[in-house]
C-alpha cells in the first residue's frame, strides 16, 4: 500500500515555535538593559579599585596616605583637611579621578593625633633593655598607626561612615565617595545624604534608591593592614627585639658570672697568702725553736742539775721538733692545696671570660638584627 509522508510543521509546532520566539523577543529589552547596566557598572568598579590601588601604591611608596586635594589642582594638601578631592597629580595618575559621568569622587583621610596616617611618625619605636633606639620613620610606623587607629576607638573629628542600621559607624584610615550620576537627592549638589555634609559619610552598604545614588567605598584600619602584611611585618621585627632583649638578659647573667668567678679568684688569692703567711711564721717558728732546744741543752750542761738536766733537756728538744716538722709539713700541704685552687679559679675566670665576650658578641648581633628589621620597613 502506497503512503505519503506529510512534510512540514504541524499547527501544534508552529504554534509552539511562535511562542517560544515571542517569549526570546520580550526579553532582549530586559538583556540589553542588563547588559547596558553591568557595562555602565564596570567602568565605575574599575576606577574604584584603581583610586585604592593607588592609594596603597602611595603608601607603600611614602610609608603614609596622601593628603586630600583641597583646592583641586591635582596635588595633595597637607594642612589638616580631613576631605577633598584625590590629588591624582600627587600619587602619578595622569588624569582626575572622577566617574563616568565626570564629576570627581571626594577622598577623606583619618589625621587623629594618636595616628595621624598622612604624616610621617615615630610612632613605632622598639624598646630595647640595652637602650639602644631606632629614630626610623617608615612602613612599620605607618602599620604601628593603623594599630593606633583601631585602639583609639571612635574618633567623631575624623571621617566616618555610618552603619547599615544608620547608628554610629566607624572611623575607616581612608574613603572614596563616588557621586554618582545624578542630583538623586535634588539639593543642588552631586553627593546624596550624609555624603554632602561634614564628616560623617553613608554606609558602604546603603543601596541605590529615587533619592541617592552614591557610592562609598571605606578601607578600614584592619583591611589596609591586611592588604599591606602589616601583622607579618610587624611580628618579624617583634621576634628580632625579643631575641634582642633576650640576649641583653644573657649577657647580664654572664657579667654577673664573670664578677662572680673574679671574686673567687680574688678570695683564692686571699688564702694563698694566708697560707703562706702561715707557712712563713712556721719556718720563724722552727728557727726559734731549735735556738731555744739547743739554748735548754746547754744551759743544763752548766748547770748543776748534770746529767739529768741535759737528758731532760734533750727530750723537750726532741719534742719540738717534732711539732716543728708537723706544722711544717701541713703549712707547706696548705700552701699547695691553696695554689691549686687558685689555679682552678683562674682556669674558672678565663672560661668566665670568654662566655661574657661570646654574650656581648651575641648581644652586638642581635641588637644590630633588631635595628636592621626595624630600617627595613616593607622590605623585611
Amino acid at each position: 500500500m502506497n503512503t505519503q509522508r506529510q512534510s512540514g510543521f504541524s499547527l501544534l509546532e508552529m504554534a509552539l515555535s511562535l511562542a517560544v520566539l515571542g517569549f526570546l523577543f520580550a526579553m532582549v529589552p530586559t538583556a540589553l538593559s542588563t547588559l547596558s547596566n553591568a557595562q555602565s557598572a564596570a567602568p565605575a568598579l574599575d576606577r574604584v579599585k584603581l583610586a585604592v590601588n593607588s592609594t596603597v601604591g602611595f603608601i607603600v611608596q611614602h610609608d603614609r596616605l596622601p593628603c586630600p586635594d583641597a583646592t583641586g589642582n591635582g596635588r595633595e594638601d597637607c594642612d589638616g583637611s580631613r576631605g577633598g578631592r584625590f590629588p591624582y597629580r600627587t600619587v602619578g595618575l595622569g588624569q582626575p579621578l572622577v566617574n563616568e559621568d565626570g564629576f570627581p569622587f571626594h577622598y577623606a583621610t583619618y589625621q587623629h593625633e594618636n595616628a595621624n596616617l598622612v604624616g610621617l611618625q615615630s610612632s613605632y619605636q622598639p624598646s630595647l633593655l640595652s637602650g639602644a633606639v631606632s629614630s626610623q620613620q617608615n612602613a612599620l610606623d605607618f602599620c604601628q598607626g593603623l594599630r593606633l587607629g583601631v585602639s583609639g576607638g571612635f574618633q567623631a573629628s575624623e571621617p566616618s561612615v555610618q552603619s547599615h542600621t544608620g547608628a554610629r559607624g566607624s572611623n575607616p584610615a581612608f574613603l572614596f565617595v563616588d557621586p554618582g550620576a545624578l542630583d538623586a537627592s535634588r539639593d543642588g549638589r552631586p553627593f546624596d545624604g550624609q555624603n554632602a555634609t561634614g564628616l560623617v559619610f553613608e554606609s558602604a552598604g546603603r543601596g541605590q534608591s529615587d533619592d541617592y545614588d552614591d557610592r562609598v567605598v571605606a578601607i578600614g584600619f584592619a583591611e589596609l593592614a591586611t592588604r599591606l602584611a602589616c601583622p607579618q611585618l610587624l611580628a618579624r621585627v617583634s621576634a628580632a627585639i625579643r631575641d634582642a632583649n633576650a640576649a641583653y638578659d644573657a649577657r647580664r647573667a654572664y657579667a654577673f658570672y664573670l664578677d662572680f668567678r673574679q671574686f673567687g679568684k680574688e678570695v683564692r688569692e686571699t688564702n694563698l697568702d694566708i697560707a703562706k703567711t702561715k707557712r712563713t711564721i712556721a719556718l720563724f717558728n722552727s728557727a726559734g725553736s731549735i735556738a731555744m732546744g739547743l739554748n735548754d741543752v746547754a744551759t743544763g750542761l752548766a748547770s748543776a742539775s748534770g746529767a739529768g738536766g741535759v737528758a731532760v733537756a734533750a727530750i723537750n728538744a726532741a719534742a719540738a721538733a717534732f711539732m716543728i716538722e708537723d706544722e711544717l709539713s701541713s703549712t707547706a700541704e696548705d700552701v699547695d692545696e691553696k695554689k691549686q685552687e687558685l689555679a682552678l679559679a683562674e682556669e674558672q675566670l678565663e672560661a668566665a671570660k670568654v662566655a661574657d665576650t661570646d654574650a656581648e658578641s651575641y648581644l652586638t648581633r642581635a641588637i644590630n638584627a633588631a635595628l636592621e628589621h626595624d630600617a627595613k620597613g616593607w622590605f623585611q
